[in-house]
């Protein structure tokens, strides 16, 4: 049965980052176990606009009152949301940056994370509303941050799965190519060798 994949790149070295090539490996055995499945790439990469005044506004100005500019921004954000929405399986690759995220990353949840169209606000808490979707996350990094000294530093990994599960992405899994600063392309190997598509 054919799937409907969201692969997710942000790092600035495109295809020559390891985060990419995980991702893709991972990409790659989706779609032998899900032939002809659909595959989006979403690149963060180039000219992605970070969440800015602008696109905080459309959140305090009622639709009928908005500018063109604040227009453009919620075509924008509702185009990003509904791929998001269409998805059946997440692939997110995720180089480690300064012990967190990539930038341009955090600005894709800034603008996918909305009240009613990913998660509800209730009166019992908040309700994620992505569910039966499957994320991978391709996570690359010069030091080890599975383990050891550096293991308190992950604010990548435990950040990813915590957004992904409050808008109801319960299933996240993690392949690390991780230690590349003492294994070289040996880790990335090892992470593409240990992929697994449930």
């Amino acid at each position: 049965m054919a799937k409907k994949i969201l692969h997710i790149v942000c790092s600035p070295r495109k295809q020559q980052s390891v985060s990419n090539q995980l991702g893709r490996a991972i990409v790659d055995q989706i779609n032998i176990k899900y032939p002809e499945s659909e595959i989006k790439v979403r690149d963060l990469t180039d000219d992605f606009p970070h969440y800015d005044t602008l696109a905080t506004s459309l959140r305090y100005t009622p639709r009928h009152l908005w500018t063109p500019d604040q227009t453009k921004v919620a075509e924008f954000t509702e185009a990003l949301i509904k791929e998001l929405q269409e998805a059946d399986i997440l692939v997110i690759d995720s180089p480690m940056h300064n012990f967190g995220i990539a930038s341009t990353l955090k600005a894709y949840f800034d603008y996918v994370v909305a009240n009613g169209q990913t998660f509800r606000m209730t009166p019992q808490g908040d309700v994620g509303l992505l569910k039966n979707k499957v994320a991978y996350i391709a996570f690359s990094s010069g030091f080890m941050f599975s383990e050891g000294v550096y293991a308190p530093m992950d604010h990548n990994t435990t950040y990813l799965k915590d957004i992904l599960r409050f808008i109801g992405v319960e299933n996240v899994q993690v392949y690390r190519a991780e230690g590349m600063a003492y294994y070289g392309y040996a880790a990335l190997e090892r992470a593409i060798e240990n992929i697994y598509i449930n």
